[in-house]
C-alpha cells in the first residue's frame, strides 16, 4: 500500500502537472529514505504525507475542471438535450464568432432569451429576441433543452415562460448558426424549429418574411418590448408598413394615396415572401426593391433591415473592423415625419435643427411626455354652440381617417359643415391642390428677384419680369428665364442708374411708369412689374385682357390707369370691411375658375402687396426684400375669425410639418 499509493498519485499530479503536488511527493521520499529503519513512524508519517497530497491535490484540480468546462461552453454553439444555460451563464457563440446567444439584460433584474451581435459597440442591438414582451428575473431563470425536444424557458419560480413546441420530435440540440439563426434540430441535422421563422424587429441575410411573419417595432429607443408599428404583407400581398395603434390602424408605406402600380408594386402573387442577401437588403415578390448605399464595400460588413421604434424601416451596416459601429445605409422614408402616428393623437412633427421632433397644437399638452405615443390632450373643452376659432396649420394629415367627405364644396362650406356637427374637431380642406399653390409660386418669384437686387456682387435688374418668363417644374417650384434685357448697376452707385435709360425695356402692360417718363431706373421698375405679374395671377388673366372685358381701349397708360382703379378700389373695399380681409367681395377679384375655393386671407395679402407694387411714385414702392418677407409671412397666415374648433388645413401635402 506504502509503495503503490504514490505511485498513483504521482501519475496523477504529473497528469495535471500540479507543481504544489510534487513538492509534497519529494517531501515524501525524502522523509520515507530517513526513517526507512523505523517502519512504525515512517508508516505514521506516510500516511500523513498522503493525506495531505490528497487534500492539496484535489482543491488544486477542482477549479481547473471548472474553469475548463467554462472554456468550452464560451466557444461552443450547441446546446445539447438536458442541458441548459441560466442567467450569468456564459453564452452560445456561431461558429464565426459574430453573433451570441444568452440572456441579455433589459432592465434592472429583468432578462430576454436573445441571440445578438457580438461585435457590435451597442449592447442594446438585438437580432432576435424570445420573450420580448415577458422578461424574466434574473435569479434562477434559465433556458433547457429537455428530454423530449424541446427549448423552454422557465423563469426564477420554474414557470415556462416560453418554448419551441417541439416536443416528441426527437430534438437532441439546439445550435447557434454563422447567419444568426437559432435552430433545434434531430441527430441528422433535420431542422425541427429556427428563430429566422419568428422574427422580432430585425432580419438577417438569408431570412425570409413571409405571409405568416412579420416585424413589430420596440415601444421606445432601448426598449425591446413591442410597439405600434409593423412591417407585412398586406392582404394584396404587398409589404406595407402599418401604424397599429390601440385606436387606429394605417398604412403610410409605400404612399397610401398611390396605387401599388404606382408605388412600382405587384399585387396578388400567389407566394409572397421577401429575402434580404449579400447583394441587396432585401428583394420581395412584390418588386420591392432596394439597395445599401455601402453595397459591394470591402471587408467584413454585417447588414441588418430593423423597423425602428419611431416606424422608420432601416438598412444598417456594421464594418466588424471599424469598432462596431452601426451606420444607417438605407431608409423607406427619407422625411421621419411622414410616419404615421409618431406624436400620436393630436401630436405634431416638426422638423427643427437637431432633426424631427414632436410637439403639441396651441391647448394642447403631451399626454405623457416621455412616451409620444400617447399623443396630446386639449387644455379646454369643446362645447357645441360655443364660439371659439379655427387654428390652421399648414402641410398636416389627419391622426386615423376622415369621419365625412364632400366633393365641391367651399371651404366656408367645409368650415360650416364642421361648426353644425358637434363631433367635428378639424377638417382639411382641398388636400394636396386648392389655388393657393398662388402662393407658393409669389414667393419663389420674389426671393429670386430679391437675390438679383439685393445679394449679387453687381445689382442686376431683369427689366422684363412677366408669366412666360416664369417657369414652373413638377413640384410648382418657379425658375426666373429671360435675362435678355437684363441691365446690370455697380452697388457703388447709390441711385442705382441715376441717368434715364435712352430705351424702354419691357413688355407693355408690365413696364414702370418711369420708363415712359424718361426718369433714373432703379429696382423699383421691377417691383411694378412683378406687382402686375401678382395681380395677373390672382386675376387669372392678363392686364392687357382686363381692359378688353370693360370695353376699354388698350394701351400702356390706360392699363396703368386701369391698375390704380383696382388699388384704389382694395384699399375701399377693406376700410368698408373694417379690415376683414376674410370678406366676401375677394371673390369678385380672384380667378373665377377657382370657384371661390381659395384661403382669402392668404388672397387678401397678395392683393395688398400687389397694390402697393404697382404705386406711380416709386419712392413708395417696397424694395424685394420686403415684398419677399411679405409674401412669406402670407404662407403661415393664421385666422382671427370667431369659430369653433382647431382646424388642420392641409395645403400641398406632406412637407415640413406633419399632424398625426
Amino acid at each position: 500500500m506504502a509503495a503503490t499509493a504514490p505511485k498513483h498519485n504521482v501519475n496523477g499530479v504529473d497528469q495535471h502537472k500540479n507543481s504544489t503536488s510534487l513538492a509534497l511527493v519529494h517531501m515524501y521520499r525524502d522523509v520515507h529514505r530517513k526513517n526507512k529503519d523505523h517502519g512504525a513512524r515512517a508508516g505514521s508519517i506516510m500516511m500523513r504525507a498522503l493525506a495531505i497530497l490528497l487534500v492539496i491535490t484535489t482543491a488544486a484540480t477542482l477549479p481547473r475542471v471548472a474553469l475548463a468546462a467554462s472554456d468550452d461552453r464560451r466557444r461552443t454553439s450547441i446546446l445539447w438535450r438536458r442541458g441548459s444555460i441560466a442567467v450569468g451563464d456564459d453564452a452560445l457563440v456561431s461558429p464565426s464568432g459574430d453573433f451570441s446567444c444568452g440572456f441579455h439584460p433589459v432592465a434592472t433584474n429583468a432578462y430576454v432569451f436573445a441571440v445578438w451581435f457580438t461585435a457590435s459597440a451597442d449592447p442594446r442591438t438585438l437580432a432576435w429576441a424570445a420573450n420580448r414582451d415577458a422578461p424574466v428575473n434574473g435569479m434562477g431563470s434559465r433556458a433547457e433543452l429537455l428530454v423530449d425536444g424541446t427549448l423552454v424557458l422557465r423563469d426564477f419560480d420554474g414557470l415556462a415562460t416560453w418554448s419551441t413546441n417541439t416536443s416528441g420530435t426527437g430534438a437532441d440540440r439546439a445550435q447557434l448558426l454563422d447567419t444568426g439563426n437559432l435552430v433545434v434540430s434531430d441527430a441528422t441535422g433535420r431542422t425541427l424549429w429556427q428563430s429566422f421563422d419568428w422574427p422580432t424587429d430585425t432580419l438577417l441575410p438569408g431570412q425570409l418574411i413571409t405571409r405568416r411573419a412579420r416585424l413589430v417595432s420596440a415601444k421606445a429607443r432601448g426598449s425591446t418590448s413591442s410597439g405600434y408599428f409593423s412591417f407585412y404583407f398586406d392582404n394584396f400581398n404587398i409589404l406595407n408598413l402599418v401604424y397599429d395603434g390601440p385606436e387606429i390602424n394605417m398604412n403610410y408605406w409605400p404612399d397610401p394615396f398611390k396605387t401599388w402600380v404606382e408605388n412600382k408594386r405587384t399585387a396578388f402573387n400567389s407566394s409572397p415572401l421577401g429575402r434580404p442577401d449579400d447583394r441587396r437588403p432585401l428583394r420581395a415578390t412584390d418588386n420591392l426593391r432596394f439597395a445599401a448605399s455601402d453595397m459591394g464595400a470591402a471587408g467584413h460588413v454585417m447588414r441588418r433591415l430593423t423597423l425602428d421604434y419611431d416606424g422608420n424601416l432601416r438598412v444598417y451596416s456594421l464594418d466588424v473592423a471599424g469598432g462596431g459601429v452601426w451606420r444607417a445605409t438605407w431608409a423607406a422614408l427619407s422625411r421621419q415625419c411622414s410616419v404615421h402616428g409618431i406624436g400620436g393623437r393630436y401630436g405634431v412633427c416638426a422638423y427643427g435643427r437637431a432633426g424631427p421632433a414632436c410637439a403639441c397644437p396651441e391647448g394642447f399638452e403631451p399626454s405623457d411626455p416621455g412616451d409620444w405615443s400617447k399623443g396630446c390632450r386639449r387644455l379646454f373643452d369643446i362645447q357645441c354652440g360655443e364660439d371659439v376659432f379655427f387654428a390652421e396649420l399648414a402641410n398636416v394629415d389627419y391622426w386615423g381617417f376622415d369621419k365625412k367627405f364632400r366633393q365641391k364644396a367651399t371651404i366656408d362650406e367645409c368650415r360650416q359643415l364642421c361648426i353644425d356637427d358637434c363631433r367635428c374637431e378639424a377638417f382639411a380642406y382641398k388636400k394636396g391642390g386648392g389655388g393657393f399653390c398662388y402662393t407658393k409660386i409669389a414667393v419663389g418669384v420674389a426671393k429670386g428677384l430679391a437675390y438679383l437686387h439685393h445679394e449679387c456682387l453687381e445689382w442686376i435688374l431683369h427689366c422684363d419680369m412677366k408669366p412666360e418668363n416664369v417657369l414652373l417644374d413638377a413640384d410648382l417650384e418657379p425658375k426666373i428665364t429671360g435675362f435678355g434685357l437684363v441691365k446690370l448697376l455697380s452697388r457703388e452707385d447709390d441711385a442705382c442708374g441715376k441717368a434715364p435709360s435712352p430705351v424702354q425695356l419691357g413688355t407693355r402692360g408690365h413696364v414702370a411708369p418711369e420708363w415712359a417718363l424718361s426718369l433714373p431706373i432703379t429696382g423699383k421698375a421691377d417691383v411694378y412689374s412683378f406687382g402686375v405679374v401678382l395681380l395677373e395671377l390672382l386675376r387669372g388673366q392678363r392686364v392687357s385682357e382686363w381692359a378688353a372685358v370693360e370695353g376699354v381701349p388698350g394701351g400702356d397708360q390706360q392699363a396703368r390707369v386701369n391698375l390704380q382703379e383696382i388699388v384704389a378700389w382694395f384699399q375701399d373695399q377693406t376700410l368698408e370691411c373694417q379690415g376683414d380681409r376674410s370678406a366676401p367681395w375677394l371673390e369678385e377679384f380672384v380667378d373665377a375658375r377657382l370657384l371661390g375655393d381659395f384661403n382669402r386671407l392668404q388672397a387678401a395679402v397678395m392683393l395688398e402687396v400687389a397694390g402697393s407694387c404697382v404705386e406711380d411714385d416709386p419712392s413708395r414702392r417696397p424694395n424685394m426684400n420686403a415684398v419677399a418677407q411679405k409674401l412669406l409671412s402670407a404662407q403661415d397666415v393664421v385666422g382671427s375669425v370667431s369659430l369653433r374648433r382647431v382646424c388642420p388645413v392641409p395645403s400641398q401635402g406632406i412637407s415640413s410639418l406633419h399632424f398625426v
